[in-house]
């Protein structure tokens, strides 16, 4: 069928057959299928990203930690050096 080339019965004829539909729905299935398949991988990346995620914000929670807890020993030591070198030239005083 054409634009502007059939009778009015013709294109109603058409129309009422449901045929339209049946092939509108053909070329729809597999768009629909694909649509669908997408929408299950997005989800599986989603889930797999918010993992990664929290796997992501242990690690820095665990690193931050440890690095404080570097500091403070650094701290301690550089400290104790410092007093330690302070109480010698006191005592050569």
């Amino acid at each position: 069928m054409d634009a502007g080339s059939e009778q009015f019965d013709t294109v109603l004829t058409f129309v009422s057959s449901g045929s339209g539909k049946i092939q509108f729905d053909k070329i729809i299935s597999p768009v629909s299928d694909a649509m669908s398949a997408e929408v299950d991988t997005l989800q599986i990346q989603t889930d797999d990203a918010s993992s990664t995620m929290s796997d992501l914000q242990r690690v820095l929670a665990a690193g931050a930690l440890v690095a404080i807890a570097l500091t403070a020993v650094l701290a301690a030591s550089l400290a104790r050096e410092i007093s330690g070198s302070m109480n010698q030239f006191a005592r050569m005083a």
